[in-house]
């Protein structure tokens, strides 16, 4: 505890340091590109088979969240939905899946996000996943380092990122989310995004890139 709680000191304190770096206007700026070595051929997916986990995070309804085990028929059972077959599938068309099962019956719109839990059997073509390590403090469920995976190659969003690793507390100013990212140029460089925009559908979600360090500063309230 006393750790962790050092931890969340040291990252506010670099986040206060750096509030002084240049800034980009409300917009991150350009990530460094993606190497050779952290793109993933779409044929070496990790896909789900029996014996695997699923761990479901639907923004909507947290009820349906949980880690589920793919059984040896090839499906996971999830409550107040049934079985769904997932034998063969990789992340993406999970989700889709699932999204789509609980938009028929459960609930109007649903963002399903699902990761891949590997049962540890040695699989050939099933590498371990691509991850991009990213730091996060302020007024959030976890603090700290993270490793979100990759998907299809492709890096994940700020708003996505924050939801893999727990989302944001109660009093969470989701509309001013600071980003604190290391340009080409060397540079430590200060773009701001609104969650809420990304979360209506109004702008699209801003790949995170290895080593930013994302601050999502507490409400304000006057009294």
């Amino acid at each position: 505890m006393v750790n962790q709680t050092l931890r969340n000191w040291f990252l506010l304190l670099v986040v206060s340091s750096l509030a002084s770096c240049k800034s980009t206007n409300s917009a991150l700026p350009a990530g460094l590109p993606l190497t050779q070595q952290n793109k993933i051929p779409v044929s070496q997916i990790p896909i789900f088979h029996p014996g695997d986990n699923l761990e479901l995070y639907v923004e909507e309804d947290s009820t349906f969240n949980g880690v589920y085990p793919v059984r040896p028929g090839g499906y996971v059972l999830i409550p107040k939905i049934g079985r769904i077959a997932v034998d063969g599938l990789n992340r993406d068309k999970a989700e889709t899946l699932i999204a789509r099962t609980l938009e028929n019956g459960q609930l109007k719109n649903a963002k399903v996000i699902v990761e891949h839990i590997s049962s540890g059997i040695d699989r050939p073509g099933a590498p371990g996943v691509l991850k991009v390590m990213v730091f996060i403090t302020g007024s959030v469920t976890r603090s700290g380092a993270h490793y979100i995976p990759l998907t299809n190659g492709r890096l994940p969003g700020v708003y996505e990122t924050l939801l893999i690793a727990g989302g944001v507390s109660k009093f969470a100013q989701i509309g001013k989310v600071e980003v604190y990212r290391t340009s080409a140029s060397g540079k430590r460089e200060r773009g701001v995004v609104d969650l809420r925009a990304i979360r209506d559908g109004n702008a699209e979600d801003p790949p995170v890139n290895e080593g930013d360090i994302i601050n999502v500063a507490e409400k304000v309230f006057g009294f």
